[in-house]
């Protein structure tokens, strides 16, 4: 019952409303979790943290990211929710991104794990990945994050402005909202609202949370002490 009562609550509180909440609620956590990691600068570069976990893997060259000093934390928009429930009827490849007058977006079959696969695939470099693969979900719930990093790294642009961009779209620092919708695709909408850093860049590098326009996270520990988080809190 308590758990119930937890999911209603967190349900609320992130503005999903969607029946289908419970996925909703892990890929935000999820997206979340990862901006965070990307923000701290605690994956610059991946390589190294999949080495300690003895995933390092010479196929995967993932490209130093972060720390970013002004990444907002997502919250739910159920605009963009009801956006991506609109696309949802046209999309049809594995995988892809999407572009409309107000909106940038990407999509995925079945799983995030199964889309970078795919990706692979057309890149001929399945087989080396399926043996990484095998190795991260040792991690478990925190494998699916780092998927996500990962893709990111496989598609970080050169330089911005830039298309295909996929999940890339989901790690704007300045993005601060998201809408998703499921059946057996995701498909993720974000508003389109950035074309770069000036030296067109998809991150400003700098200290996690120290150039937040509104203000940075706090979380407080047991001992009741204030500890600072790595993403900055969205504007209201």
């Amino acid at each position: 019952m308590k758990t119930i009562i937890c999911i209603l609550l967190l349900c609320a509180s992130s503005g999903i409303q969607s029946k289908r909440n419970y996925r909703a609620i892990k890929l935000l956590s999820q997206l979340n979790d990862a901006r965070a990691m990307v923000a701290a600068g605690v994956l610059r570069p991946i390589q190294s943290v999949l080495k300690m976990a003895g995933l390092e893997n010479e196929i995967l060259k993932i490209p130093p990211m972060g720390p970013v000093p002004n990444m907002y934390k997502l919250r739910w928009s159920r605009e963009l929710e009801s956006e991506a429930r609109a696309q949802l009827k046209s999309v049809k490849w594995l995988y892809g991104s999407i572009k409309t007058d107000k909106y940038r977006g990407f999509y995925y079959k079945y799983t995030i794990g199964a889309a970078v696969r795919n990706y692979m695939r057309k890149q001929n470099r399945l087989n080396d990945f399926s043996i990484f693969e095998s190795k991260l979900v040792t991690l478990g719930s925190v494998s699916e994050v780092i998927t996500f990093i990962i893709w990111l790294g496989l598609k970080y642009p050169k330089s911005l402005p830039a298309d295909d961009l996929i999940v890339v779209e989901a790690f704007v620092p300045e993005r601060f909202e998201i809408g998703c919708a499921f059946n057996d695709y995701t498909v993720c909408m974000l508003r389109d609202t950035f074309n770069g850093t000036s030296n067109g860049q998809l991150f400003e590098e700098g200290v996690a949370c120290t150039e937040c326009p509104t203000w940075c996270e706090f979380s407080e520990n047991d001992d009741g002490s204030v500890e600072e988080e790595d993403l900055c809190v969205p504007p209201r």
